[in-house]
């Protein structure tokens, strides 16, 4: 089965290749973040800095001032490390750069140094930081094409471990938002984020056959 990073890992090496002003940067992740591929076809235009993730948002924000689109690919639960930077250095100063949070969630046998708990929850007190959690393979290249595309100021793309599984194809589009169940005088709305619209589908399919009434909605982006 496919997985989130081989599905970031191939977009990403696709958006270098149309994309020339296009960086990557990583904090000793270089193959786990799925960066491989894009290193291998364009090594003079990724950066691994080691485990030092503030040195890399820092050095992310002066590519930025440097007319580059800065791709910041580590860990979500090590995003908390470059708080400061994130806030003081990219934010500040409205800079395109993009976060690919990897591993956000709990990631299983990682252990819980590794469990994605928090960026969710921290990263959305950053003026201007705009959030999106893919709830599939081909909305994760849908939001990082997007978040790639934004040039007034940060955008984070945060994803699970593990296998992407089968799209979710959306019924519309409603409001920047995808409409995945629409059911007529709707008695219940449930607000699926990123992974989390497989279950909220399947629960309103439950919820029917109790006459339950329900709709579901992917934001897309969260924040």
């Amino acid at each position: 089965a496919d997985t989130w990073t081989a599905v970031f890992s191939r977009e990403i090496a696709a958006i270098g290749q149309a994309r020339p002003d296009v960086v990557c940067l990583t904090a000793a992740m270089l193959d786990p973040t799925g960066l491989g591929e894009f290193a291998a076809r364009f090594p003079d235009r990724v950066f691994d800095v080691g485990i030092a993730e503030p040195h890399a948002v820092t050095s992310a924000a002066g590519l930025a001032l440097g007319g580059m689109h800065p791709v910041v690919a580590i860990y979500a639960p090590f995003a908390a490390r470059a708080f400061d930077q994130m806030l003081m250095d990219v934010a500040l100063h409205r800079l395109p750069v993009t976060f690919v949070l990897d591993r956000a969630g709990v990631t299983g046998p990682d252990g819980p140094s590794h469990h994605g708990m928090w960026d969710a929850s921290v990263l959305p007190v950053v003026p201007g930081l705009r959030i999106a959690a893919p709830r599939d393979g081909a909305s994760l290249r849908q939001l990082l094409a997007e978040a790639i595309g934004t040039s007034d100021g940060p955008t984070a793309v945060r994803f699970p471990r593990g296998a992407v599984g089968p799209d979710v194809p959306a019924v519309r589009r409603l409001g920047g938002c995808d409409l995945l169940a629409e059911t007529r005088d709707s008695q219940v709305l449930l607000v699926a984020v990123g992974p989390m619209a497989g279950p909220c589908l399947a629960a309103a399919e439950e919820l029917a056959a109790y006459d339950v009434a329900v709709s579901v909605v992917d934001p897309r982006w969260i924040s």
